[in-house]
């Protein structure tokens, strides 16, 4: 029996309707799974918490913050409060910092983070930060995660003289702690966010409901992911860029977003994955190279960055970023005299490329190069105008003063 074309025409319709609803649903299925498992992993993270098993605690906060697309102020201050109660205030100031930026009345996280700043200044850990710079020419801004050492052994010990100043960032004042610290909670005081919350109340407040209309074109979809990005609204920029990805698993593009945006929302282990799979699908590309470099710089993975930062030299000898990038690095490491030789490399290939002027002179500095010296790289960055023109104007005046002193 043949069946009527005009039956066809309205079947064809109704199947695609009804295939789209199933995938709708299947889709939301998988969402609401993903929120169960993380909410339980977070659940078991306050169990070891309170018990002081703090590196479990941890383990459990970081796989809860993995299994979310949307960023959770709570989840983040967790990460950061198990990395300051376990000894490292830098790496759980990455994590206040974020939490406080998308929940600014959220108290608890602003007063650790205010300790955590104090151990460091304390330490002597806040000092001059090298400038590194992302695959787009227009984003200068210097990475957190960069800092140098102490520059050499007489400043060390002009540090610690009584009467002598701490060593500080260029031009930057010594900090000077309150006349009274802050009151904190004590470690085994401090409640979890959410913790007076009956479960269900606590659902409700970590994972609200998401709303996600029909996918846009592909090029609208990632216009509206980069100005997410440009926003700095990082966890919008992941859902965009994961939307694209999910109807098209080969845009490299949409996996180096989506890398750094995870990466930025504090979900390393999964931000370094889709770096992988972009490296995987463009092994010949050294910018894919460079931003996963970047992002390992960020994370604290200065090992994994000087690998990729080589892998990336080694496709492309001749670029100035990733030049820059890895004498950043090295200066980081204290190996003074390659970042000195890469980085002149650079100002010589492009002598208005100012973070590498900038870099430069904190190389030089560090290699215990006299202020002469040291003033030619700054003042050619200030001609420039660099993005840190008032810090690098300040150690100017300071460098010109040691120049006059007897």
């Amino acid at each position: 029996m043949r069946i009527p074309r005009c039956f066809l025409r309205r079947l064809l319709p109704l199947s695609l309707a009804v295939l789209a609803t199933s995938c709708a649903v299947e889709r939301q299925q998988h969402v609401e799974e993903r929120r169960t498992v993380a909410f339980d992993l977070y659940a078991e993270g306050e169990a070891l918490e309170k018990t002081q098993d703090y590196e479990a605690a941890l383990q459990k906060y970081r796989a809860a913050l993995e299994m979310e697309l949307t960023e959770r102020p709570a989840f983040l201050y967790k990460v950061g409060r198990m990395h300051h109660l376990l000894g490292n205030p830098e790496r759980a100031m990455i994590f206040y910092d974020r939490a406080i930026e998308l929940a600014p009345d959220f108290e608890m996280a602003e007063a650790h983070r205010e300790l955590a700043r104090l151990e460091l200044v304390e330490a002597g850990v806040l000092r001059e930060k090298a400038e590194v710079v992302e695959s787009e020419p227009e984003d200068l801004a210097p990475l957190s995660a960069l800092g140098t050492p102490m520059r050499d052994r007489k400043a060390r010990e002009e540090a610690s003289a009584p009467d002598a100043p701490a060593d500080t960032p260029p031009g930057q004042a010594t900090a000077v702690a309150p006349a009274e610290e802050p009151v904190l909670p004590k470690p085994a005081e401090v409640a979890s966010a959410f913790e007076s919350l009956k479960p269900e109340a606590a659902r409700a407040a970590i994972f609200p409901e998401l709303t996600e209309g029909p996918l846009a074109s592909v090029d609208a979809e990632k216009a509206r992911a980069r100005d997410a990005e440009s926003q700095k609204r990082w966890s919008d920029a992941a859902l965009s860029w994961s939307r694209i990805l999910r109807s098209h698993p080969g845009d490299v593009e949409a996996h180096l977003g989506y890398a750094r945006a995870l990466v930025k929302t504090g979900r390393i282990g999964t931000g370094m994955e889709e770096f992988a799979e972009a490296a995987r699908l463009a092994p010949e590309n050294a910018d894919v190279y460079l931003r996963w470099a970047n992002a390992a710089v960020e994370a604290g993975e200065w090992d994994e960055a000087a690998r990729l930062y080589a892998q990336a030299r080694s496709l492309d000898p001749s670029n100035l970023k990733v030049l820059n990038n890895l004498a950043a690095l090295e200066l980081t490491r204290g190996a003074y005299g390659e970042s000195v030789s890469l980085l002149r490399q650079v100002v010589e290939a492009e002598p208005r490329f100012a973070p590498a002027h900038l870099n430069l002179a904190l190389a030089l500095e560090g290699e215990g190069a006299p202020a002469g010296e040291v003033i030619e790289p700054l003042e050619t960055y200030l001609r420039l105008g660099g993005a840190r023109s008032a810090e690098a104007e300040q150690w100017l005046v300071r460098l010109r003063g040691m120049q006059a002193a007897p």
